[in-house]
C-alpha cells in the first residue's frame, strides 16, 4: 500500500508539472526597424513544442491573447499559430487525392475544378487566413470571368470539403467558408418530346438503335445505364429492365460501375416497345451487351451523339422544310438526355405519382423529382381539381357552394 501511495503522489506530482509547463507563457517586447515597440508572446502547444505569437502592438493586447490562448488549451480547442499558417495547395491536393468512395468520373471533376479554380486563387494561402469575406470575393470574380452557376456552386462545395478536413485536423477552429453568397441556379426548361416525336426520332436513327431512343424515351434510363444493359436484364414476360450498373467514359476510358446512385432499380416498359426489345435480343448470349457500337464495343455516348444522333436530327429537320410550304417547323433541339425529361413527362401526363417517377428515374428521394419536375406536377394538380370537380357536380355540396345554380340536387 505504501508503494502505491508514493507511486499516485509522484503521478499527480508529475501530472500537475506538465500542466503548469503547458500554461506557461511569457511575453516579452521587441524594437522593430522604424523603431516601434512589438510585443510578442512565447507559449507551449499542447504538445509541449514551443512556439511564439508576436505583432502585438501593446503588452495589454498580447495578454489579452496570451489569457485566451490559455483558456483555448484547457478546453481542448487550442489551434498552434504553426497550423494556422498550413497553405491551402497541400490541404487542396491531398483531398483531391482521396480515390475511396467517388466514382472516377467524381475524382476527374474534382481534378478539372481543384486546377482551374481552386489552386489558381488559394495554393498559396494559409488556412487561417480564408475567411468567408474572401470567398465571396473570389466567386463574384468566378462569375463575372464566365463561369456558370453550377459550375460556382461545385467549386465552392469542393472548399467547403476541403476546410472541412481542416477542421478536422485541428488546423483552423471552424469552417468560414459556408454559408457564403452563391449565384443562384435557373430553373432549365426540359424539352419534353410528344409520342408522334419520339416516332419520328425512332423512324430517323440508325434502324440498329431505334430500341434505344425508344426505351431511353419511354422508360427514363440514363444512357450510360442503357449502354451497360445485359439481355439478361430484360424480362420480357413480365416488362421488367433490371438496372444494376452503368457505363462512364473518364479521360477516354471505357468503365462499369455502379448506377449514378449507387442502387439497383427495376424499371417497367409498355407493351409496344417489347417487340422492338425482343428483336434487339435475337442471336446474342445472355451476358453480351443488349445494345453496343457496330463492331461490338460499348456505346460512347460523344462517339454515338456525333454519329447516329445528330445525324437523325438533321434528317428529321430536312424531311420536315421538304414536306410544308412554310418551310416547317424544326424538330425540339433535345439531347440523348432529354429523352429522360421525356419519359418522366409522359409518366406524370398518364397519371404517375411523385413516387412512381421517382423509381422509375432512380432519383435519391422523392423531393429531388418533384424539385426537377415541379411545372409537370403543377399540372397534374390541376387535372386532379378537374375530377374532383366533376365528381362533385350536382351533388348536394355543390348546390350549397352554389346557391343560384340550377343544377338538379342529389340526394
Amino acid at each position: 500500500m505504501h508503494i502505491l501511495t508514493v507511486f499516485l503522489r509522484t503521478w499527480r506530482g508529475n501530472a500537475r508539472s506538465a500542466a503548469h509547463r503547458q500554461s506557461m507563457a511569457s511575453i516579452e517586447n521587441y524594437i522593430l526597424k522604424s523603431g516601434a515597440v512589438r510585443y510578442r508572446v512565447r507559449y507551449l502547444t499542447p504538445d509541449n513544442t514551443s512556439t511564439d505569437k508576436g505583432g502585438f502592438a501593446t503588452k495589454a493586447e498580447a495578454t489579452a491573447w496570451m489569457h485566451d490562448m490559455e483558456t483555448r488549451k484547457m478546453s481542448g480547442i487550442f489551434i498552434s499559430n504553426s497550423a494556422l499558417k498550413t497553405p491551402m495547395g497541400a490541404l487542396i491536393e491531398e483531398y483531391i487525392a482521396l480515390t475511396a468512395g467517388p466514382s472516377r468520373s467524381t475524382i476527374a471533376q474534382r481534378r478539372s475544378h481543384a486546377d482551374n479554380w481552386l489552386l489558381p486563387q488559394w495554393r498559396d494561402w494559409p488556412v487561417g487566413r480564408v475567411t468567408k469575406r474572401a470567398v465571396e470575393e473570389w466567386i463574384e470574380r468566378m462569375s463575372a470571368s464566365g463561369a456558370g452557376a453550377a459550375t460556382v456552386q461545385k467549386v465552392h462545395q469542393l472548399l467547403v470539403s476541403v476546410m472541412k478536413r481542416a477542421v478536422d485536423a485541428n488546423l483552423i477552429p471552424s469552417n468560414p467558408v459556408r454559408n457564403v453568397r452563391l449565384p443562384r441556379m435557373s430553373k432549365a426548361r426540359h424539352p419534353y418530346l410528344t409520342y408522334n416525336e419520339i416516332a419520328e426520332l425512332a423512324e430517323a436513327i440508325d434502324p440498329r438503335y431505334r430500341a434505344l431512343v425508344s426505351l431511353l424515351a419511354l422508360t427514363g434510363l440514363r444512357f450510360g445505364e442503357a449502354a451497360a444493359l445485359r439481355v439478361s436484364a430484360v424480362d420480357l414476360d413480365k416488362r421488367l429492365v433490371h438496372v444494376v450498373e452503368a457505363v462512364t467514359e473518364v479521360g477516354g476510358v471505357v468503365e462499369f460501375g455502379p448506377t449514378k446512385t449507387h442502387e439497383n432499380r427495376v424499371v417497367a416498359f409498355p407493351q409496344v416497345l417489347a417487340e422492338q426489345l425482343r428483336l434487339q435480343m435475337i442471336g446474342k448470349r445472355p451476358e453480351s451487351l443488349l445494345f453496343a457500337s457496330p463492331d461490338g464495343h460499348t456505346l460512347r455516348l460523344v462517339t454515338w451523339r456525333r454519329r447516329y444522333w445528330h445525324p437523325a436530327l438533321v434528317k428529321i429537320n430536312a424531311a420536315r422544310r421538304a414536306s410544308s410550304t412554310d418551310g416547317g417547323v424544326d424538330f425540339p433541339k433535345v439531347t440523348p438526355h432529354d429523352l429522360r425529361h421525356t419519359a418522366a413527362s409522359l409518366a406524370v401526363r398518364g397519371g404517375a405519382s411523385v413516387v412512381g417517377v421517382q423509381r422509375m428515374l432512380g432519383h435519391a428521394d422523392a423531393k429531388m423529382t418533384l424539385n426537377t419536375y415541379v411545372g409537370l406536377f403543377r399540372s397534374d394538380l390541376t387535372a386532379v381539381a378537374d375530377v374532383l370537380n366533376e365528381s362533385a357536380n350536382g351533388s348536394r355540396l355543390a348546390r350549397a357552394l352554389n346557391p343560384h345554380a340550377d343544377e338538379p340536387v342529389e340526394a
